[in-house]
């Protein structure tokens, strides 16, 4: 009987533990860079849904690549088609309390960091280093860079943000090309 008393308070603390700790769904993130990272050098023609809004500069289409509890993720394209800029974006959460933002932000940088994902027979992961967003500072950014660089997703960055914007904090996730961030066509 006291073996079993002291398995089921075990297993009731173990359990009781698990409930209390946030937890973020991982993989989640990674999963979605991969799929958006390994269409980019087609210009997301594969996730690309219909057009949703239409400007003189740019055309922006719903994804059908997206991440539970984010807004819906959105592909625009700048210029005209033909070229070929192209960007991915999703909003990942919205709220006025600044330590949950600063809390899901730690998470998702350590969720996007251990993407890996094989883009036309090469295999890529993401560098980057966590900068600590601070209430007093508006606008936190941490750009990942494509390691090993390949030739198909030149100058091609992985943007986790956290912004204070009118409606809260506002974290956001974007694929985009960046030739201040990316890998230079030259250093290949």
């Amino acid at each position: 009987m006291k073996i079993f008393l002291l398995t089921l308070f075990l297993f009731t603390g173990i359990t009781g533990l698990h409930a209390q700790i946030p937890f973020l769904s991982s993989s989640e993130g990674r999963t979605a860079v991969a799929k958006v990272l390994k269409d980019y050098p087609y210009h997301f023609a594969h996730i690309k849904g219909e057009e949703i809004l239409r400007d003189v500069q740019t055309t922006e289409y719903a994804c059908t690549v997206n991440i539970s509890d984010a807004d819906p993720s959105v592909i625009s394209v700048h210029g005209e088609e033909k070229d070929n800029v192209c960007s991915w974006k999703t909003v990942l959460l919205q709220t006025d309390d600044f330590n949950k933002a600063k809390t899901k932000f730690h998470q998702y940088f350590n969720d996007v960091k251990q993407t890996k994902c094989i883009v036309r027979n090469s295999e890529i992961k993401l560098k980057g280093d966590y900068e600590e967003p601070e209430e007093n500072k508006n606008f936190t950014s941490i750009i990942f860079s494509l390691h090993p660089a390949i030739e198909a997703l030149n100058n091609v960055v992985v943007d986790l943000s956290m912004e204070y914007t009118t409606a809260g904090w506002q974290l956001s996730l974007s694929v985009y090309e960046h030739k201040d961030y990316g890998v230079d066509e030259k250093s290949n």
